[in-house]
């Protein structure tokens, strides 16, 4: 016959054993806590991708922090940061971050090739001497398809079979983010390099805005027919990829981003059919090959010639998880939306 010490005992046995392993379940979630805050360093935080990188990151978890040049701070985890003026010990408060995000770029390719170098190549080294002396265990690059220079241009283009070109004389921007990979590759840090294409979504300031002006002034030149392939990638994407990348540690490779491919009038006619705006194709006059054109005409008149096509089975493969986390065309609508909404176009 069963006592009452008897019970007593058996429900003290059961209720430790359940404690014990509440107390492993809470030591999981703890641990998988403390996995997503680790300290990660977004350059150039408020910028378009650094941003939205940022944000994203922050969401899933990270304890994230950001550097602004001219922008004030958002919150006491983003730091004022001059990458050609000011010391990265200082500005960071000589915090050791886990991963830094290097996103910090100067993309306006007419500008001088001093200022392109001082931001692009020297802030580079700059943030990688960082990285280096506090041990940074990831250092994710975000670069350019614009480093292959002339190669940029064509179908299919792979990693492996496409060399960079940091002494390119068709891009100054290329060439530049071809001497910051170099620098990467140089640092011993442990790193991932992203060699994007076309941005979109969100928050674009360059490709989506510049698109427009072009549709609404009519300035819609090619040198092709346009029906060529190119690469594009949304930055909601990018933002799921590069958490993907923090994941699974440093891989000391250079990758293409996933990407959708399509056919450059489709890109176009998109921005076109969102807004109302006329898609009309014009021969591009002489002027616009003597270095008078903004960013985005000089990639219409590439692209529309040969196209920007960039395999993306190396990394697809490297992270098997990857999902499409949002359509190109639905990025397009919300890039347009953006635009109308804080006025940045008038249209």
């Amino acid at each position: 016959m069963q006592t009452n010490n008897d019970i007593s005992t058996t429900n003290g046995c059961i209720w430790e054993h359940w404690n014990f392993q509440f107390e492993e379940l809470l030591k999981k979630i703890f641990k998988k806590r403390n996995e997503n805050k680790m300290k990660i360093l977004v350059t150039g935080s408020s910028g378009f991708l650094g941003y939205a990188i940022r944000t994203y990151l922050t969401n899933i978890g990270y304890e994230t922090y950001g550097s602004t040049r001219s922008q004030p701070p958002v919150d006491e985890r983003e730091f004022r940061f001059d990458i050609v003026k000011d010391s990265c010990e200082k500005s960071f408060k000589k915090i050791v971050f886990d991963v830094i995000i290097h996103t910090i770029g100067l993309v306006e390719d007419n500008a001088r090739f001093r200022d392109l170098k001082q931001t692009n190549v020297d802030g580079t080294k700059k943030i990688l001497g960082y990285a280096k002396q506090t041990n940074c265990t990831h250092f994710i690059h975000l670069s350019s398809v614009s480093v292959y220079g002339i190669k940029a241009l064509g179908q299919n283009r792979i990693e492996n079979s496409v060399k960079i070109r940091p002494h390119s004389l068709i891009s100054k921007y290329g060439r530049s983010k071809a001497q910051a990979e170099l620098a990467v590759l140089k640092s011993e840090v442990p790193f991932t390099i992203l060699r994007l294409p076309l941005i979109i979504g969100k928050g674009d300031r360059m490709v989506s805005s510049q698109l427009l002006e072009l549709l609404t002034n009519g300035q819609l030149y090619y040198s092709g027919t346009g029906e060529n392939l190119v690469s594009i990638m949304p930055v909601d994407n990018l933002c799921s990829l590069i958490s993907l990348l923090i994941e699974k540690k440093a891989s000391n490779r250079s990758f293409h981003c996933p990407s959708y491919h399509i056919p450059l009038n489709s890109f176009v006619n998109k921005y076109s059919s969102l807004t109302n705006l006329p898609f009309q194709i014009k021969k591009s006059p002489i002027w616009l090959f003597g270095g008078k054109a903004n960013n985005i005409q000089k990639i219409l008149l590439a692209y529309s010639w040969k196209g920007a096509h960039f395999q993306d089975s190396l990394i697809r493969e490297f992270l098997p998880k990857y999902i499409d986390a949002i359509s190109w065309e639905e990025s397009i609508k919300e890039a347009v939306d953006r635009l109308y909404s804080t006025s940045k176009i008038i249209l």
